[in-house]
């Protein structure tokens, strides 16, 4: 069986009208829900998710980390993972569904102490926006 790779780029959705960043916090654990990776099926042992996709459409909502195999490539710390990296050129991943279950924004609130994103009109992205004092 041979495997594709890609790199993984930018959110996108079909018309991407907003384009933006977004950042997160993890939960620091005393909330009682369930981590990414025990959401995502993984042992964090064995795994470090480097990435995450979260989609909300309509009442729907999906998700997927991504995540480098620790013990196949001999990472213990986050000083290992930055000397692969340069030394390979590239951080292999998998890909690993996230349990969703419950409504839109569940997940989101789940995992999450802190969300932000901001979103800005794609025709005009490129330039500089400056809000006006209030």
């Amino acid at each position: 069986m041979t495997s594709r790779t890609e790199p993984l780029g930018p959110a996108a959705v079909m018309w991407n009208d907003f384009v933006g960043s977004a950042a997160a916090d993890d939960l620091n654990g005393s909330s009682g829900d369930r981590n990414l990776y025990e959401l995502a099926g993984i042992d964090p042992q064995q795994w470090m998710i480097l990435g995450i996709d979260l989609v909300l459409q309509g009442g729907s909502e999906h998700g997927r980390v991504y995540a480098l195999n620790r013990v196949d490539n001999q990472v213990d710390t986050h000083e290992d993972l930055l000397e692969l990296a340069y030394h390979s050129g590239e951080l292999t991943v998998d890909a690993f569904e996230i349990d969703a279950a419950g409504s839109a924004g569940h997940l989101v609130r789940s995992v999450f102490e802190h969300v932000a994103v901001r979103l800005i009109a794609r025709g005009v992205s490129d330039h500089r926006i400056v809000v006006r004092g209030q």
